[in-house]
């Protein structure tokens, strides 16, 4: 059972049992952690219904031939029950069939809803153990992840549905064959023999599908990322005003066609060859139907047998078909698994110390890079390539340099959200792999260029920088006022206690807004290391001069980590590296570099140049800059 890839080695028949038992228990084991009260009374109930099949057979024909005793139809001498009484009875079976039916459903949806709840919660602390980021920025696992939270989510529940099934069904199967055995001992291994064909097809079936949803995983990330470009508010500005949306319609649209178009060919070329087996199968049940009709003509048999055996033919025919439909389940089943097991036991992403030290406080000798080489996973050029820099306590050091240079994987080496893949990085004179990872993160504050922004309230979007103070109100009020945030609060309807975000019917903020709450965020981490990578990008220019006017204030007693193309803004810090093909290019302040003529007075000189041609272009009454100030003079 199972699916295995292009790029895997073939498996054993023993490798592929005993790795489908590991993943067979399990799923067991979730679906039993899930709820086993509700799991119990599910398999229970199963048991119920897979016993009441052969049990209304034979009163059927207890009710037929107690029928025709009353008008003397019998050729068979002897008595039988009376026929109120076994009507009676096989009212009863009915109606519990009737009435089973539907708490079995129910039981199996509350197992469901429970398992997919345990399973998410255990993928979310599974994934919450990867403390870096390169399992997320794999294809491969976002594929596990797709797979573990659409498919595998429910595997458990699965199995035991499936294989009770096909457990129970199987017993039903027997009763029948010994029910049928009654008639002439050929007849269940003949009845057998000409459903087996239908029974392997059914499971062919299954099977094979089942495979191709496995292998259509990318596939299926390529619908759910075009359906969420058309229906996300995120994407609906872009989306409507570069009229996208007949673009992504038609990307939707082939993917669909792609996938679900494979999928329809591959059923009807496995329906039309199981028609013929269906019909053997159907020829089989028939011939039974005749030879006891022959039987009962003869008085050899009473006319219930009739009904016994013509029904127990028919009813062997359907069951033999659900058990290939039920078992060509599993390998599906199994093929997600696997899935699950590589979230749900991953190692961390990044090496644990054995002993690992605590951060320091405070910070002495500042950050070293040594000889630092990273390449990202699955790629072979390095984004930094033999990288030596040290960032000194209490500085602000800004880094520059054209897209690609390596600025940003700089910052998420600082912040260990990956290991160098060469050289090392110190921290008061120890690597950083050293140092106890929560404790480390602790005491680093960061600002991303593409922040989240929490639909929750104003207070949770602050406090969330130290989660654990998310309700000191004077903590929140004094990283807003640092932020340049407090106006803003002063005019939201609750002040802090404001709902924010249009999807949860709350208050819609400006880019620039939501910046300014992501901002004070980083400012009430209170940390000894503070990253902004563009961290006024959304910012008016008002705001922007504002809080950099401020500058000096804002980063005192840390070490600044500064990513940013406005030149304005990067002058300010104490010392600006600039960085090309992931070295250090230039090393200095703003005067010396400038000095210097080098790729920063360059850079600098083009940038200024660029607001001069504006005031030209503005004429006397214009303002290009709302301040009134000029870049290029700061």
């Amino acid at each position: 059972m199972g699916v295995e890839t292009d790029t895997e080695q073939p498996k054993s028949l023993v490798d592929r049992i005993v790795e489908n038992a590991s993943l067979g228990r399990m799923a067991l084991r979730l679906a039993w952690q899930a709820d086993p009260r509700f799991l119990v009374a599910l398999v229970c109930l199963l048991a119920v219904q897979a016993a009441l099949t052969p049990l209304q057979l034979a009163l059927s024909r207890d009710v037929v031939d107690a029928a025709a005793r009353e008008v003397g139809a019998t050729h068979l001498a002897g008595s039988g029950p009376p026929l109120v009484w076994s009507v009676l009875l096989l009212a009863t079976t009915f109606a519990a069939a009737a009435l089973i039916e539907p708490f079995s459903r129910t039981f199996q949806s509350l197992v469901g809803d429970r398992l997919v709840g345990h399973v998410t919660g255990a993928l979310v602390r599974a994934t919450n153990r990867w403390p870096g980021l390169a399992r997320f920025e794999d294809p491969s696992t976002a594929d596990d992840l797709e797979r573990s939270s659409g498919y595998a989510a429910r595997s458990g529940l699965e199995l035991v549905v499936y294989g009770a099934r096909t457990l129970l069904l199987g017993c039903t199967a027997i009763g029948l064959c010994w029910a049928l055995a009654g008639l002439h001992p050929l007849v269940p291994l003949l009845l057998l023999a000409a459903n087996l064909p239908s029974l392997t097809r059914q499971f062919d079936f299954q099977n094979r599908t089942g495979s191709r949803i496995y292998v259509q995983t990318p596939q299926a990330r390529t619908l759910q990322y075009s359906r969420n470009a058309l229906i996300r508010p995120e994407a609906a500005k872009d989306v409507r005003l570069f009229e996208l949306g007949g673009f992504f319609r038609r990307r939707y649209d082939d993917a669909f066609e792609s996938s679900v178009g494979e999928l329809d060919r591959m059923r009807w070329r496995l329906t039309r060859p199981m028609c013929g087996y269906a019909a053997l199968a159907a020829a089989g049940a028939g011939a039974v139907f005749v030879l006891t009709a022959w039987e009962v003509a003869r008085g050899r048999r009473g006319v219930g047998d009739l009904v016994l055996y013509g029904g127990a033919a028919a009813a062997l025919s359907s069951t033999l078909s659900a058990i290939g439909f039920q078992v060509g389940f599993l390998p599906m089943v199994f093929a997600f698994l696997p899935s699950l097991s590589r979230v749900l036991t991953a190692p961390p992403d990044l090496p644990v110390a054995t002993n690992p030290r605590p951060a320091p406080r405070p910070i002495r000798d500042g950050i070293v890079f040594e000889n630092v080489s990273f390449a990202y996973p699955g790629r072979d050029e390095p984004v930094l390539d033999g990288l030596s820099l040290r960032l000194r306590p209490g500085e602000s050091c800004a880094l520059v340099g054209p897209n690609g240079s390596g600025k940003t994987t700089l910052v998420k080496l600082i912040l260990r959200m990956y290991d160098p893949t060469g050289g090392r990085i110190l921290l008061d004179g120890h690597d950083l792999r050293d140092y106890d990872l929560d404790d480390l993160r602790r005491e680093l504050g960061v600002l991303f260029q593409d922040f989240l922004r929490y639909e929750f309230s104003a207070a949770d979007n602050i406090g969330f920088g130290r989660v654990e103070q998310v309700h000191d109100r004077a903590l929140l009020l004094a990283a807003a006022e640092r932020a340049g945030a407090k106006d803003l609060l002063d005019r939201l309807p609750d002040g802090l206690d404001t709902q924010l975000g249009a999807r949860f019917g709350g208050r819609e903020l400006s880019g620039g807004e939501w910046q300014k709450l992501a901002l004070a965020r980083s400012f009430a981490r209170d940390s000894q290391l503070l990253v902004l990578d563009e961290p006024t990008a959304a910012l008016d220019p008002r705001t922007e001069y504002d809080i950099f006017e401020r500058f000096a204030e804002l980063t005192r007693g840390r070490m600044t980590v500064l990513v940013s193309h406005r030149f304005s803004t990067v002058r300010m810090a104490d010392r600006i590296v600039v960085l090309r093909g992931g070295r250090v290019l230039e090393d200095g302040g703003h005067d010396e570099l400038m000095a210097a003529g080098g790729e920063y007075a360059r850079l600098y000189t083009t940038q200024a140049a660029q607001y001069l041609d504006a005031d030209t272009d503005a004429g006397p009454d214009d303002d290009p800059d709302p301040d009134g100030r000029r870049e290029s003079t700061r």
